[in-house]
């Protein structure tokens, strides 16, 4: 793991933000009169079951149409925000040919990997991917696609075009005040932001603990992560819980103004727990049962010993976390996205109401998922009108925020050249990805229903749709770290707090 180096004034660097951020919230207040964003009630709870169907992809950015509406409360809809198109980045800014000439390989060469990084490499190893470093030491070659040293990963030399191509890119909303949202924002402003005014929560699957990764690299160098994955080979069971702590040799610390409470040893800043399927499985198999009238007719359970493994955690202990006072916790915002394991492999037990006798298909995970999303729902809300203990982020000043999730591209993504201009529709059942799109809908529906203003849908995920070049080098599914994914639904939210504070 890099060593980290600071190398700021961070009175000059927090002066300059704090009149940045006043200037930002003046301007916002004065274009932004209320823009309306568009929530959809997708046909979704027990229509149009025949696989074909769900092939039309419904996304839940932009192609479905509305129901009904609602007035999103910032100058920037997630909706607005993901109108636009992947642009890719000045030669001044990311000087491309430039990193594609670092490693020149060709697969066929067999002196490919005895390249050794030069000077320049050694001095800014991941600058290709627009980081001074990461925290994060778990399955860094993974994550990042190549090595700490800034040499191509060695099972896929081949791909550092790929990887290199990918981080060229920058998303540009058309409104203008939505490009505000995609404006970069420093280190430093993060900092700030999650020390006083409230912590990071994220609750998912793997690409969820992607983004905790990406984080961790947009942090660097003044946050330091937890655990410390290098006694266990860089990797460690996908369950444990990670954390970034602010660094306590950062420069900032004594500029920063922390809350009553706050420990810099025990207070995270940003925190990731591994839940696919947001409930533990006993809450799951009640759910499941409950749709059935708890027939007979049913498996007991959705599980059993055919199911695939799934890492999973009851939302009464992740939301008492979430809800902690100082100095155990000071969150903010709670981040979840999930989808990506509610699939017959998961849930063989899976059962659709109208055909109890047929096995597990999409349609019948799909409405467990629909009815699961419900109960969530109005428990998370429950958990928010809660009376506050202690000190820190109320329950009434948080915010839950559910973002999109994203299926991932059919076919061999890893030789595509760049963004698309239009989402490709699905031409088969690969995994459930064709499913996606709808329970994305179900999930918007049901806190469209519950009718709690601290509960909203990130329907952020048009730009990754039109990215088959920005994947891990493992797989159609996962992303690449500093391809603009990440970072940009990062940027968009803390744009997104700094505006419900005006």
């Amino acid at each position: 793991m890099a060593t980290p180096s600071f190398q700021l004034d961070p009175h000059s660097v927090l002066t300059k933000d704090m009149f940045l951020s006043v200037a930002r919230r003046n301007t916002r207040t004065i274009i932004a009169a209320g823009l309306v964003s568009t929530l959809l009630l997708s046909g979704l709870l027990y229509t149009s079951d025949a696989p074909r169907s769900a092939l039309h992809f419904v996304s839940s950015s932009f192609s479905s149409a509305s129901t009904g509406s609602t007035s999103w409360p910032t100058q920037c809809s997630p909706e607005d925000w993901s109108d636009g198109e992947w642009v890719q980045k000045s030669p001044e800014s990311y000087p491309l040919e430039h990193f594609l000439s670092l490693y020149p390989f060709n697969a066929s060469d067999p002196q490919a990997p005895n390249y050794t990084p030069t000077p320049e490499v050694t001095r800014h190893p991941l600058a290709p991917l627009g980081f001074a470093g990461c925290a994060s030491g778990r399955e860094r070659d993974w994550h990042l696609g190549m090595h700490d040293d800034g040499t191509p990963d060695r099972n896929h030399p081949e791909m550092w075009s790929y990887v290199v191509r990918g981080a060229s890119y920058d998303w540009i909303p058309k409104s203008p005040a939505c490009r505000m949202y995609s404006e970069q924002v420093s280190r430093e402003q993060f900092i700030r932001a999650l020390v006083e005014q409230g912590g990071w929560f994220l609750v998912g699957d793997s690409v969820t603990e992607q983004h905790f990764f990406s984080m961790s690299c947009l942090l660097y160098p003044h946050v330091i992560a937890t655990p410390d994955y290098a006694p266990h080979g860089g990797s460690g069971p996908r369950d444990w819980p990670q954390n970034l702590y602010l660094n306590p040799s950062s420069p900032l610390v004594d500029q920063l103004k922390p809350p009553a409470g706050f420990d810099i040893k025990r207070t995270p800043l940003v925190t990731f727990r591994r839940v696919d399927l947001l409930f533990e499985p006993s809450e799951l198999d009640a759910i499941h049962l409950s749709m059935h009238n708890s027939s007979d007719s049913v498996p007991s359970t959705l599980f059993g010993p055919e199911a695939s493994e799934s890492y999973n955690l009851s939302p009464d202990k992740y939301l008492s976390i979430f809800t902690a006072p100082l100095p155990e916790a000071n969150y903010k915002v709670l981040l979840v996205s999930t989808a990506g394991h509610w699939t017959t492999a998961s849930l063989p037990g899976a059962r659709d109401p109208s055909d109890v006798q047929k096995e597990a298909t999409n349609p019948a995970v799909y409405k467990t998922f629909v009815e699961a999303v419900r109960v969530w729902t109005k428990k998370v809300s429950g958990a928010l009108k809660e009376p506050s203990v202690g000190q820190g982020v109320k329950n009434s000043e948080k915010q839950v925020l559910i973002r999109a999730y994203l299926p991932g591209h059919e076919f061999d993504c890893h030789k595509e050249t760049g963004p698309l201009t239009r989402v490709r529709e699905f031409t088969r059942e690969w995994y459930n990805w064709s499913w996606i799109g709808r329970m994305n809908e179900a999930f918007k529906a049901a806190i469209r229903v519950e009718g709690n203003p601290q509960l909203r849908f990130l329907g952020l995920d048009k730009p990754a749709l039109l990215r088959p070049d920005a994947h891990s080098l493992s797989d159609c599914l996962h992303i690449q770290i500093g391809a603009g994914i990440f970072e940009g639904w990062a940027r968009y939210i803390w744009h997104f707090m700094e505006d419900l504070r005006v």
